[in-house]
C-alpha cells in the first residue's frame, strides 16, 4: 500500500520495517477506503526516524487513527488530514528533554499537541464570588 492508500499490486518490498494495517478483506478497487485508508495516510507520513518505533496501527471512535509506539505510547491522530504536521508535532513532543513519561500523545490538533501523564489527580478549588449572596 502506498502512503496515500493506493494498492500497489505486484510490488515487492521489505515488510520488516513497515507498519502493518489490518483489513477484514482486500478492497476490490485500486485503493483502500475508510479507516484503512486513513491509517495508511498517517502511517505513510511518518519520518524515517520514527518509523521503527511504530508497534501497531489502528482506528477507534474516540481518537480516530491511533499509532502505538514502542513503550506502549499511543499517539492520537484523528483523521488522516495534516498527517505530516501531526507527525512533526508528535516528534517535537517526544523529543522534549523534560518529558520523562507519556501515557499518550494527542496530535489531533497539531498546533496544540497534548501529552497525558500519570500523576496525582487534583480537584480545583471552588471559585468564590467576590460578592457573596446576602
Amino acid at each position: 500500500v502506498a502512503a496515500d492508500g493506493t494498492l500497489l499490486g505486484g510490488v515487492s518490498a521489505p515488510t520488516d520495517d513497515l507498519p502493518a494495517i489490518d483489513v477484514e478483506r482486500m478492497p476490490g478497487g485500486k485503493s483502500l477506503t475508510g479507516d484503512a485508508r486513513r491509517q495508511a495516510i498517517v502511517a505513510g507520513a511518518v519520518s524515517d526516524a520514527l518509523r521503527p518505533l511504530i508497534e501497531a496501527v489502528s482506528s477507534n471512535e474516540d481518537h480516530g487513527v491511533e499509532i502505538m509506539l514502542r513503550g506502549d505510547i499511543p499517539v492520537y491522530f484523528g483523521d488522516g488530514d495534516d498527517a505530516t504536521a501531526k507527525w512533526e508535532a508528535a516528534a517535537a513532543v517526544l523529543a522534549d528533554p523534560e518529558l520523562d513519561y507519556a501515557r499518550y500523545v494527542d496530535v489531533r490538533v497539531p498546533a496544540r499537541p497534548v501529552v497525558g501523564q500519570d500523576g496525582p489527580v487534583t480537584t480545583p478549588a471552588p471559585v468564590r464570588s467576590a460578592n457573596p449572596p446576602a
